[in-house]
């Protein structure tokens, strides 16, 4: 069984934090994205996500794997919006 003091040092390190800062700049980089393309031609909300998860696979950057995955991010909440169930899944266990 782990040790609390594992769970600590998890926390402690930077790269935690750096992957998680990676997958919020692929989920914020959807929306930059959407701002960019939009104007021009009209897609689907999920299509932007898609657009980071590409460019993450096809050129090589340091924590491209957690860019991609907050791009996934975005993709499936747009799905999930688009087919009704996002605010379901937002308001588990809520009052």
């Amino acid at each position: 069984m782990p040790e609390i003091g594992d769970a600590f040092d998890a926390l402690m390190d930077p790269e935690v934090y750096t992957q998680a800062a990676a997958g919020f700049a692929g989920y914020a980089g959807a929306e930059v994205a959407q701002n960019l393309i939009e104007p021009h031609f009209d897609a689907p909300d999920e299509a932007y996500g898609l657009v980071v998860v590409g460019t993450t696979a096809a050129v090589d950057v340091p924590y491209g794997t957690a860019i991609g995955i907050g791009g996934g991010a975005h993709t499936v909440e747009a799905a999930a919006e688009r087919v009704g169930v996002r605010e379901t899944i937002v308001n588990i266990g809520g009052n």
